[in-house]
């Protein structure tokens, strides 16, 4: 059977850079990878599959160190919106990674101490806002980051690469053959109705973000 090739492929911090020779005990095939911090290593193909193996061990270094600080914030909204950030971008088994980390998000150095995350943005403003990049595209760092309402971070949702009519908040219903038009208020799902023409979906887009949005 063909060997699975793991080649330029990332898991975590590990950027996959050849394959080696097999592990002479277990016969698998071994990677030599590159952590981001520019460290070499030759680890298994099972390890980085498994998500076993994200880092050197400089991440498990950074989050332990982290943790270890005494800026006495550990147990506060803003300390956890940065670890969850960490694991959006760093750990391949979180089920929103995919999202992040795994389309090439980053966190900038800076932000890597959490007490610098917490000066650049202070404290969450209610416990309705959680952290949002201006640029769904950037990443996560001082200039593009800031405390949103669910509102507001809806607004700012990219159209994802699976809409079917090009327009944001507009889906094409193959089943019945008209543009749906929808809206999301309170984390939830909210029909506009449907349309036979794509203009008319895109305006009842529009009169329901300043119905719902404001």
């Amino acid at each position: 059977m063909k060997p699975l090739e793991l080649k330029g492929q990332r898991f975590g911090r590990w950027l996959v850079i050849k394959r080696t020779m097999p592990n002479a005990k277990s016969g698998g095939f071994r990677w030599l990878c590159k952590c981001d911090c520019g460290v070499r290593k030759v680890v298994t193909g099972g390890r980085l599959i498994s998500g076993n193996s994200k880092s050197c061990g400089c991440l498990r270094n950074e989050m332990a160190t982290a943790k270890q600080k005494t800026h006495g914030m550990c147990y506060t909204p803003e300390y956890g919106a940065w670890e969850e950030m960490f694991q959006r971008c760093n750990n391949p088994n979180n089920k929103r990674y995919h999202y992040y980390g795994g389309r090439g998000i980053r966190i900038c150095d800076r932000w890597k101490k959490f007490e610098n995350f917490y000066k650049d943005m202070g404290g969450k403003p209610s416990k309705k806002h959680s952290i949002d990049r201006i640029d769904n595209n950037g990443d996560y760092t001082p200039n593009n980051c800031r405390w949103a309402t669910q509102t507001e971070q809806m607004r700012n949702t990219r159209t994802p690469k699976t809409n079917t009519s090009g327009a944001r908040g507009v889906r094409w219903i193959e089943r019945i053959k008209k543009y749906r038009a929808i809206i999301g208020v309170n984390y939830k799902s909210v029909s506009l109705g449907c349309f036979s023409k794509l203009q008319d979906a895109i305006k009842a887009r529009q009169a329901g973000e300043l119905k719902y949005w404001k």
